[in-house]
């Protein structure tokens, strides 16, 4: 059962929140306790605001995730939410007093109104039993197993531009404490709700989250349950040996890279190649030799002229 929990610093409550235009609080989600929530290595990394203030405490919310309630948050005029903060549970209530009672009745009014869940982006089981039944660990479990390659069934994606590029941020089903996944050089419309991924060149970063480095493909779409029998890959396709690898698909995109032409590059090919339909009789060595005749006359000038002003000034004197 997934219990919804709010909090904010005490630093940041009372008078702190008129200052800053509104209360900031986290809103997140936990198969645990609030208060277990709290003790984890990244929440004490954001109590920059003082010891954390309960002010929904394990709300029950069924199947539902924080993530829904971040997306209905995000559409009101009276909460803001930073595309470029790390912190993504993090909002400001702005016509919240301090004490936290606004952004209470918002997130259980938010929580109250969602829908049930769609049965048609509801887990496959026969798709996760054959990924384990691999060896290959879920992405909740990779932190333990100290594997780097992992696969998760995506229920949401956040996408974000960074100082090196847009990434995206996927939230998927697990049991055990990590619940999302930074991708790194990727964008939202590659990961759809309800897909099964694969993810190579995982690790733990520096802040304690799990990031993707790596590769990454798409397995199954688990929307579309009469297309996805069809679609799911066989056991040659995802063995290492099979016709796609996650090394493979590093040289692929390497090559690609290497394939790329230089936009400048090939904007003064085009112009040049403009100019020879004009006048297909010119070649573009006759052009350079014109170009340096030009430069030729422009600095004979330019020395005759600065050598009588020489001249001048020797008679003057």
């Amino acid at each position: 059962m997934n219990k919804l929990y709010v909090v904010a610093g005490k630093r940041n409550m009372g008078e702190h929140a008129r200052l800053n235009g509104g209360l900031f609080v986290n809103v997140g989600m936990t198969t645990r306790t609030v208060d277990e929530r709290l003790g984890d290595q990244d929440y004490r990394n954001k109590a920059a605001g003082g010891v954390w203030e309960v002010i929904v405490r394990d709300h029950e919310i069924g199947s539902h995730d924080d993530t829904e309630i971040h997306d209905e948050l995000k559409k009101r005029d009276d909460v803001v939410w930073s595309l470029d903060g790390l912190n993504t549970e993090e909002f400001l209530f702005v016509n919240d007093p301090g004490d936290g009672s606004v952004a209470r009745d918002i997130v259980l009014q938010i929580a109250k109104n969602l829908s049930p869940r769609d049965k048609c982006i509801e887990p496959d089981a026969s798709i996760e039993q054959e990924l384990l039944g691999r060896g290959i660990p879920h992405a909740g479990e990779v932190r333990k197993s100290n594997d780097s390659v992992c696969w998760l069934r995506v229920k949401s994606v956040i996408e974000r531009n960074g100082p090196y590029g847009k990434y995206v941020i996927l939230y998927f089903d697990s049991k055990s404490r990590d619940k999302a996944i930074f991708v790194w050089n990727s964008a939202a419309k590659q990961f759809p709700v309800g897909d099964y991924v694969l993810l190579g060149g995982v690790r733990v970063s520096k802040r304690g989250n799990l990031e993707c480095k790596g590769q990454y493909r798409v397995l199954v779409d688990a929307q579309h349950d009469e297309r996805a029998s069809q679609r799911r890959r066989t056991p040659d396709e995802m063995s290492p040996a099979g016709r796609w690898t996650l090394e493979q698909k590093r040289k692929e995109g390497e090559e690609a890279r290497r394939r790329q032409v230089d936009p400048e590059l090939q904007r003064w090919v085009s112009g040049q190649f403009e100019d020879y339909q004009k006048n297909p009789h010119e070649t573009i060595s006759q052009r350079h030799a014109e170009r340096w005749s030009r430069i030729q006359d422009v600095m004979g000038m330019l020395f005759m002229a600065s050598f009588l002003g020489y001249y001048l000034y020797q008679l003057s004197s």
